[in-house]
C-alpha cells in the first residue's frame, strides 16, 4: 500500500522547547516512526512532501493553491490514498477549500490533526494518524474526510469535509453540522446511516484560485455598520446567529450602501424552510443573497474559490 503524505506543520507536526510551540520537521517524521514502530505488520510505504511549514493560524488563500498544486503534481494513480497534516485553527476551513475543488477525487483523503504535539503522551496525533492509514487500507470511502479523535473519547470521528465547523473557542474539540460519516474503534469504522449531507456542489473544474478581497462580518449587538469600510472590497459575508438571524433593522442602510458600491453581499448559514423570523423575512425582501444549508466555512472557501477564478456576477451566480 502507498499512501501520500502531505506535511504542511500545525501542532501535529510541531515540538514544544522552552514553553513554545512552533512547527518542526522531525516532529512530522516522528508520526512515521512511531506507526511504523506500532504497527510493523502493516506493508505501508509513503512517500511524502512538504509544501507547506506554518502554524495553521497564519494561513493566507495562497496557501491553499499551493497545497493543491503540490498534490496534482503528484501521480496520484501510484497511491492508494492521500493523508495531510494540518493544524486545528483552520483545520475545517482547507477541508472545504479542498472539497470545493478536489471533491470528486477517486481516493481517500484524510486531513489529519492533533490538540498536542506528537511528543505529548496524551497527544491524539498517533491515533488520528492510524485512523486514516486505516481508512485508506480498507478502502471505506473515497473523497475528502478529517480524521479527528475528540479529547476523552474512545473512537475516532471521520467528517466528511463539507460538513465540519470550526472548534468552538477554548475547545479541543470538533463538531460537524451533521453526525460523523464513521466513527472508528477497535479496528473497526461504524458507519452513520442516519448522516445529512448538505446540498453543496462541488465545484472542482476550477483554478485553485481564492480571492482575499472579501469583508467577514459577525453579529454582535448593537453592531455599528458605520465602521467598515468597503474599499477594495469584492464581496461580503455576513454571518448569522443560530437561528439565521441578525440586527435586520441596523442593517439596511450597510445593505443599501453595498448596493450602490457594486459590492456583492451574502449572509450564512441558514437552513432552508418554510417560515423565518420577521428579521430574516426582510432581508430576503431586500434581495440578500443567502447561502443556505452550509456552515459558514463552506460559504466562505466557496465565494473565495468563485471570486477568484471570476471577474463578474454573472459567471459566479451560476455556482450559487
Amino acid at each position: 500500500m502507498n499512501i501520500l503524505v502531505v506535511f504542511t506543520g500545525g501542532t501535529i507536526g510541531s515540538t514544544t522547547q522552552e514553553h513554545t510551540t512552533a512547527p518542526d520537521k522531525k516532529a512530522s517524521y516522528a508520526l512515521l516512526d512511531h506507526f511504523k514502530q506500532t504497527c510493523s505488520n502493516d506493508a505501508v510505504h509513503f512517500t511524502v512532501i512538504s509544501p507547506l511549514q506554518i502554524l495553521s493560524e497564519t494561513l493566507k488563500p495562497q496557501h491553499w493553491t499551493t497545497l493543491i498544486d503540490a498534490i496534482r503534481s503528484q501521480n496520484l494513480s501510484s497511491f492508494d490514498g492521500i493523508i495531510i497534516t494540518h493544524g486545528t485553527d483552520t483545520l475545517a476551513l482547507t477541508a472545504h477549500a479542498l472539497f470545493h475543488t478536489m471533491g470528486n477525487i477517486d481516493l481517500p483523503v484524510l486531513l489529519v490533526s492533533s490538540h498536542l504535539p506528537p511528543h505529548h503522551p496524551q497527544t491524539n496525533a498517533h491515533v488520528n494518524f492510524a485512523a486514516s492509514i486505516a481508512f485508506i487500507k480498507k478502502r471505506v470511502a473515497n473523497g475528502i474526510f478529517v480524521a479527528y479523535q475528540n479529547p476523552g473519547s474512545d473512537d475516532v470521528s471521520i467528517f466528511r469535509a463539507e460538513t465540519i465547523t470550526q472548534s468552538p473557542q477554548l475547545s479541543s474539540h470538533f463538531f460537524g453540522i451533521s453526525a460523523p460519516a464513521y466513527r472508528y474503534e477497535n479496528g473497526t469504522f461504524k458507519e452513520n446511516v442516519e448522516l445529512l449531507v448538505p446540498g453543496m456542489s462541488q465545484t472542482t473544474g476550477l483554478n485553485p484560485h481564492f480571492c482575499d478581497r472579501l469583508l467577514y462580518i459577525r453579529p454582535y449587538p448593537g453592531i455599528d455598520y458605520r465602521h467598515f469600510s468597503l474599499k477594495h472590497t469584492r464581496f461580503v459575508l455576513h454571518d448569522l446567529y443560530h437561528s439565521g438571524t441578525c440586527d435586520t433593522q441596523n442593517l439596511l442602510p450597510f445593505i443599501e450602501r453595498c448596493r450602490n458600491e457594486g459590492v456583492a453581499l451574502y449572509m450564512a448559514p441558514i437552513s432552508k424552510q418554510e417560515d423565518y423570523y420577521e428579521t430574516t423575512k426582510a432581508l430576503q425582501d431586500k434581495g440578500v443573497r443567502f447561502l443556505y444549508d452550509m456552515p459558514i466555512e463552506a460559504a466562505m472557501t466557496k465565494l473565495m474559490l468563485l471570486y477568484g477564478n471570476f471577474d463578474s456576477q454573472q459567471e459566479i451566480d451560476p455556482f450559487l
